[in-house]
């Protein structure tokens, strides 16, 4: 999908004592059956003495330049900079997709550059890190449609499988192993309101079917903290520890952090205040690896990946083993 992006050490609890869970005033722990209700009414918790700031679990923060010569490759247009894709390995590796008139794949070890790869030829519009081995990269240029395999450590392809869609593709990302796209005319999927369907496809182009949603989740998760007078914003992070993680923002700016059972039961809630980072969602990417979450936004002409430690983003002893 392409990213349109607007220009310390962490206390760890190693033990679970439900009464000093209790007095923790970032956490406020309630029967699950009635969590949801309060927390969309919020007329029986007073949430706002719970909140907390969400810059208090930056672990670190790494800026990188924006520039297509010797830095973070992007593609600027009338309306903002966008950048293609953004990913992060299992050891740390930052991967940026860009490119003004050809696509950019740079990777990073800290602050070192990997490699950097052009592909004249291809625009890519998503890729994904599968392995920390092999990165996935589907090309929509032309309707194309075409999906690559690349090396990650020097950006090589090293396979290929087009085209696995006829259709045009509206957009396109990873979750997982699984590449969605929301593409024009897909009969018995196609919303009469956008005439786009969502499908699921393998990482060989294999068509496995239709997703409920681009998060590839029940539709019934996707609603969860989403009430009658809407949100400001709705993400779907990822999985960690078994769970589904969810960040939902108010209309009122705060944020809050749902973990979510995969039957769809609310296991957690935390409530957050507004902030530079969280509010660099609406124009930015994410990724959950390693315990940590990675946000990637722009400020001015650089790129900023802030780390968030998830043991502080979501206690440990709340945690479902």
């Amino acid at each position: 999908m392409a990213l349109l992006i607007c220009c310390e050490g962490a206390n760890k609890k190693d033990s679970f004592n439900l009464n000093e869970a209790r007095k923790d005033s970032a956490v406020t722990i309630v029967e699950k059956d009635k969590l949801e209700d309060a927390i969309l009414s919020n007329d029986s918790l007073d949430f706002e003495s719970n909140r907390t700031s969400i810059e208090k679990s930056i672990v670190s923060e790494t800026r990188f330049a924006l520039n297509n010569e010797n830095g973070v490759p992007y593609y600027n247009s009338q309306i903002g900079v966008f950048i293609e894709g953004f990913d992060v390995g299992k050891d740390g590796s930052f991967y940026f997709l860009g490119g003004d008139q050809e696509a950019i794949l740079v990777k990073y070890t800290g602050r070192k550059v990997q490699f950097r790869k052009k592909y004249p030829d291809i625009n890519p519009s998503s890729f994904y890190n599968i392995n920390d081995s092999t990165i996935l990269m589907l090309n929509k240029k032309y309707s194309k449609n075409e999906l690559f395999w690349v090396d990650s450590r020097d950006g090589a392809i090293i396979n290929s499988f087009g085209k696995i869609i006829e259709n045009k593709i509206n957009s396109c990302h990873f979750t997982d192993s699984t590449l969605i796209v929301k593409a024009f005319n897909i009969t018995d999927s196609t919303s009469t309101d956008t005439e786009l369907g969502v499908l699921k496809f393998d990482t060989r182009g294999n068509l496995l079917g239709y997703a409920e949603n681009v998060n590839n989740v029940k539709n019934e998760i996707v609603r969860i903290g989403v009430s009658e007078r809407g949100v400001a914003g709705n993400w779907m992070l990822g999985i960690w520890n078994g769970n589904y993680l969810k960040l939902i923002q108010e209309i009122n700016g705060h944020f809050n952090l749902y973990v979510i059972g995969t039957d769809g039961n609310i296991i957690e809630v935390r409530k957050f205040d507004s902030g530079p980072v969280w509010e660099a969602l609406f124009g930015s990417s994410y990724k959950l690896i390693n315990n940590n979450l990675y946000v990637m936004r722009q400020e001015n002409m650089e790129v900023v990946i802030s780390i968030f430690d998830m043991e502080e983003l979501h206690p440990p002893q709340l945690v479902q083993e």
